[in-house]
């Protein structure tokens, strides 16, 4: 017999409450639900477990990188502080080492235990008792007037004098190059020693380098480096002049210098005529004939860091 249209409204009404009754209600949905997302929640869980455990061992890792990080600094900074007490224990002992073999300084073998110590000294950094290298340097400047060897012990203590200055050197503020013995109304003259034939810089023009600093200040008050034989109307109007040597070597006699910073340089002195106002030697070589005004000369060196010296100055 054929279905007639108005019976499927009644079919489907039959067939929706058969499948109703095969449909989970209830705890027993929720039991259902939970069963057909088991896997995927399953696979969720692995994940953020493996993900909590990878993240907690890079914050270990990192923690320990850090703590490491740290404790090597506070090694270092330990290390560096137990290196600088040593430093100074050893510069201690070496001044009171040097202050012992100063009380003969006409013995040679003090001089050489002398030349010794502060060459060392230098070569390690150290830097020594300032008042014990003055005074000790002041006896063997003593001692030369009689003793022609201490000259050199004496010449050994100017040099370390000057190693003591190192930090002196000036900041350069605004710096102009200049060229020696040039200028139309300033000449910044200067006399040097050529190299001698046959060394490095034999042929060298000129190797020794002057540069002005600090502007322009009052021409009182500005430096000066000048002839003394021919004595400039008033000051170059620049504020210091940084004299850096390399071979060539700078000669003092006949020279009035003002607010002049001489750096790294072989420096010559005769005991001529001279006039230092507000010099500083940073690291320089000294070649100095062993006569009064000399002598003098390396007690003023040894006395401050800034000379103030005249010699046969009318």
């Amino acid at each position: 017999m054929a279905i007639r249209n108005e019976d499927w409204a009644s079919i489907h009404t039959a067939i929706d409450e058969a499948i109703a009754t095969l449909k989970p209600h209830g705890w027993a949905k929720a039991v259902f639900v939970l069963r057909q997302l088991g896997p995927l929640i399953g696979t969720i869980g692995v994940f953020l477990t493996l993900l909590a455990i990878t993240l907690g061992a890079l914050y270990q890792s990192f923690s320990h990188v850090k703590e490491e990080a740290a404790f090597r600094q506070h090694t270092e900074d330990r290390l560096t502080e137990i290196e600088k007490g040593i430093k100074g224990i050893n510069g201690t002992i070496a001044a009171l080492h040097l202050a012992a073999v100063s009380s003969n300084p006409v013995d040679s073998r003090s001089v050489q235990e002398v030349k010794k110590v502060l060459a060392s000294a230098r070569a390690s950094d150290t830097k020594l008792d300032q008042s014990i290298v003055e005074d000790a340097g002041k006896k063997f400047i003593a001692a030369a007037k009689s003793t022609p060897d201490a000259w050199n012990a004496a010449l050994a203590f100017l040099e370390y004098r000057t190693f003591l200055n190192t930090a002196l050197f000036p900041k350069l503020v605004n710096p102009i190059e200049i060229k020696p013995n040039t200028g139309p109304s300033y000449p910044f003259p200067l006399q040097l020693l050529k190299p001698k034939p046959g060394t490095e810089n034999e042929h060298q023009i000129w190797s020794m380098r002057l540069t002005a600093s600090g502007g322009f200040v009052s021409p009182q008050d500005s430096a000066r480096i000048e002839l003394l034989s021919k004595p400039q109307p008033q000051g170059s109007g620049m504020g210091q002049f940084v004299i850096e040597g390399k071979a060539d070597e700078l000669v003092l006699d006949g020279f009035y210098l003002k607010n002049v910073t001489i750096s790294d340089a072989d420096v010559d002195y005769g005991g001529g005529p001279i006039r230092l106002e507000n010099v500083v030697f940073i690291n320089c070589r000294f070649h100095f004939v062993n006569l009064k005004p000399t002598r003098d000369l390396g007690v003023s060196i040894l006395t401050a860091s800034a000379v103030n010296f005249g010699s046969d100055v009318g």
